[in-house]
């Protein structure tokens, strides 16, 4: 039974790296590397420099958000945005949506947070993603459902249903007295502890500002998105990029991602850029530039955080 469960354990990292080389494989035989290596010689330093604040910005609101859903304690924003952003960084960077795992463990460490209100946060915060895009999926859908694939159609409308339920879950969770989980096992304990932290961030009250927050960081991404692609020297509209971006939610989600999440943003990149007129070429062209450039702001954005937590100490 252990073997069994370690199998399982690692099968979906597993799958995640043979994602990843498989990715390799493709845009190695697809792709012309001089005309990609050209484009990334030739980067507009004013648009990949407007790009980059908007990354930053994203992760300080995101920072901002963690601290209002803290309920034990209000961490230091130096110290918040430094966790944020190894979340972040580990995020990105690990295959399979491991790097979820990350924030509770770096909120214990650094803010002094139990496991239970890390993870209780986490989700909370997550939700709010979800919650915006699962507005504008329906949308997004209805609105190119002649052009999105049939994978794809499914998805979108497949995630906001997904969401639905889920909302559905935390609010049965959160509304359990105390007394359903006290009796039972580890695992009803466990549930007993994040059941009372999704309470208590709920009791926060500050949801005008979470929501608030959660539309500025979405407003980011877009943004973000749109000046990368400008910088790489292709015209395009910050609708394109809002498409882009929210198309690849749903897929990143899965948790088939490959390492550095290859595949996963190919995949939704070159779909969306093809649904806007964009051959093959152009499309992959794209979606390895703005990878290249993402992969390097997620770095710039660890480096950042690791600062963030060492000046923290230092006070």
């Amino acid at each position: 039974m252990r073997a069994e469960k370690a199998h399982h354990r690692y099968r979906q990292p597993l799958f995640g790296v043979l994602l990843t080389v498989l990715v390799i494989l493709f845009i190695s035989q697809n792709l012309d590397m001089n005309s990609l290596l050209a484009q990334l010689v030739n980067i507009d330093p004013v648009w990949m420099a407007i790009g980059l604040l908007l990354f930053f910005l994203n992760y300080a609101l995101r920072a901002h958000r963690f601290r209002l859903l803290s309920y034990s304690s209000t961490p230091s924003p130096l110290n918040t945005f430094g966790v944020s952003a190894l979340h972040g960084m580990f995020n990105y960077l690990l295959p399979a949506k491991l790097g979820e795992l990350a924030y509770p463990l770096l909120a214990r460490s650094h803010l002094g947070l139990t496991t239970s209100e890390g993870t209780a946060t986490l989700i909370v915060a997550r939700f709010w993603d979800f919650a915006i895009i699962a507005l504008l999926l329906p949308f997004v859908a209805t609105f190119f459902t002649g052009g999105l694939p049939s994978w794809a159609l499914f998805s979108t409308l497949g995630f906001s249903g997904l969401i639905i339920m889920a909302l559905a879950g935390i609010f049965w969770l959160a509304s359990r007295p105390p007394s359903a989980f006290s009796e039972g096992g580890r695992i009803k304990t466990e549930l007993g502890r994040l059941a009372a932290g999704l309470r208590n961030a709920h009791n926060q009250g500050n949801h005008t500002q979470l929501a608030l927050l959660s539309v500025g960081i979405w407003l980011c991404i877009y943004g973000n998105f749109y000046c990368l692609v400008r910088a790489l020297g292709v015209d395009t509209t910050l609708f394109e990029m809002a498409v882009a971006s929210t198309l690849l939610l749903p897929i990143t989600l899965l948790p088939i991602q490959g390492l550095a999440n290859i595949g996963t943003h190919e995949l939704a990149w070159v779909t969306t850029l093809r649904l806007f007129g964009h051959d093959m070429e152009t499309s992959l062209q794209i979606a390895v530039g703005t990878h290249f450039l993402l992969l390097l702001f997620v770095l710039i954005l660890g480096i950042s955080g690791l600062i963030c937590l060492h000046l923290a100490r230092r006070r």
